[in-house]
């Protein structure tokens, strides 16, 4: 079930009892709080997708973009950057021809002379958001599907005129809002710091605020890793 800004953003202030006019945060604030929330965490869980893409004899090489709302199975790249509302994080894998692994190309500065040539074993690298061949496609490699490419990706960032939803697993949906309280918070604080008169130490209520908002958020980490297939270093 996708969740949309204004649903993210309604769970935030009740989390922070900011419920009623005039409010602490105004919306553009807890906004920017959310976004920051929903890359950090699909930088710690990011989406799996598996993409196919056809070649023709000759080619080097695909665009590589993110896919909307990849459910795991095979599906065809996508051709276009505004397919969806996420961002490439990794290339996992690349076959060629599909069932094929083919190794990543370190690209040295000193490659061997007949690194250009047929002989030479097939490579991949990655450069602005272009995936390369070392060689161009040829034999069993040129056809519909023959290259598959297994990336990880973010889900769709929600955005305010409503045209992408966060597509992450329904069971986040709170801990997106507890990223998103603890930044909150920072934020709170700096602009209390920003008007206070230099030296002044944070106020105690804050300080407990933010205290309890990292245990909170420590602890639904911890499970959420607990449960994760695939997980990196979130630092918070």
């Amino acid at each position: 079930m996708s969740v949309t800004l204004a649903e993210f953003r309604a769970d935030l202030r009740a989390a922070l009892l900011d419920e009623i006019a005039p409010y602490q945060w105004p919306d553009s604030a807890l906004d920017g709080c959310l976004w920051e929330a929903t890359e950090a965490y699909a930088y710690a869980f990011p989406q799996q997708a598996t993409l196919v893409y056809d070649l023709a004899a000759g080619q080097t090489g695909v665009a590589l973009y993110p896919a909307d709302d990849p459910t795991g199975a095979l599906m065809p790249g996508p051709s276009s950057p505004w397919a969806s509302n996420a961002d490439l994080i990794a290339v996992q894998r690349v076959e060629l021809p599909a069932g094929t692994p083919i190794p990543e190309d370190p690209r040295q500065a000193t490659d061997p002379a007949a690194s250009g040539s047929s002989g030479y074993s097939q490579g991949w690298w990655l450069r602005g958001g272009f995936l390369y061949l070392r060689n161009p496609a040829a034999g069993p490699q040129v056809g519909p599907a023959t290259l598959r490419v297994e990336t990880l990706q973010t889900y769709n960032r929600p955005d305010a005129a409503g045209l992408f939803a966060w597509n992450g697993p329904h069971n986040d949906r709170a801990l997106i809002s507890a990223l998103a309280r603890r930044t909150a918070y920072a934020l709170l604080g700096e602009w209390r710091a920003r008007d206070a008169t230099p030296g002044t130490p944070p106020p105690a209520d804050l300080t407990r605020l933010l205290a309890a908002a990292d245990t909170a958020l420590a602890a639904a980490l911890t499970l959420r890793r607990a449960r994760a297939l695939r997980s990196r270093t979130l630092d918070i």
